[in-house]
């Protein structure tokens, strides 16, 4: 995510102008408000398989996921977007955009593991998120943080769980981790470890559900920087 706040990973926040794209194959994903475009079927078919993870997540977290999405695999993502970047979600346009899996090259790209399909899915998952929340926030501009915060719970919730203990071993909780963490200097120093403190809050008895709700109303994450 790397646009106007220089994260490293994913373009999870803005891209302004008009953008074109071109696919082989468009489907609608079953049980959700997304429609999936790729190069083919198959890949097609693997995005929608993240696609609906990410929306029951985010249902059973209560939010409200019938705006429809407009889900692009593509070989580039678009101008103006961050060269380290592997997806980004256009807000205005209310699409997101994930490079297919033989183009994330980039060895760090994902909690610096080797991509594969079920890492990928989680990338799917990770933009997805950022699209069902941005529909959800109760503020007109949420801090990056906020939406960072559901992207990254969304994405590690819909991982396999051996998948996801990978990521974990490889930030595993410091002493003095705490709520105070979830702030923007650690997201754009370490997205990864941001990633899993978010995580490790969310089962916390301070995360779940009511934060969230929180978070989309502006009353946590809003202001730390």
């Amino acid at each position: 995510m790397k646009l106007a706040l220089q994260a490293p990973w994913f373009a999870g926040l803005l891209v302004a102008g008009a953008l074109a794209a071109s696919a082989e194959s468009r489907i609608e994903c079953a049980g959700t408000s997304v429609s999936a475009r790729a190069p083919d079927r198959e890949t097609a078919m693997h995005a929608c398989e993240a696609a609906a993870a990410a929306t029951r997540f985010l249902s059973g977290m209560g939010l409200d996921v019938s705006a429809p999405i407009e889900l692009r695999i593509v070989a580039a993502l678009p101008d103006g977007v961050g060269a380290s970047a592997i997806g980004c979600f256009v807000r205005e346009q209310r699409t997101a955009w994930v490079l297919i899996e033989s183009e994330c090259r980039n060895p760090a790209a994902v909690f610096e593991l080797p991509m594969s399909k079920a890492l990928h899915r989680s990338v799917v998952a990770h933009e997805i998120g950022h699209a069902i929340a941005g529909a959800n926030f109760s503020v007109a501009r949420p801090e990056p943080v906020a939406q960072e915060y559901i992207a990254y719970v969304t994405q590690l919730a819909t991982m396999p769980p051996e998948l996801r203990n990978r990521v974990l071993e490889r930030y595993p909780r410091s002493s003095s981790e705490g709520p105070g963490h979830l702030n923007g200097p650690v997201y754009l120093m370490d997205p990864s470890r941001f990633a899993a403190i978010a995580w490790r809050h969310h089962l916390g008895p301070d995360g779940g559900a009511a934060f969230i709700r929180r978070v989309l109303d502006g009353r946590a994450l809003a202001d730390v920087w």
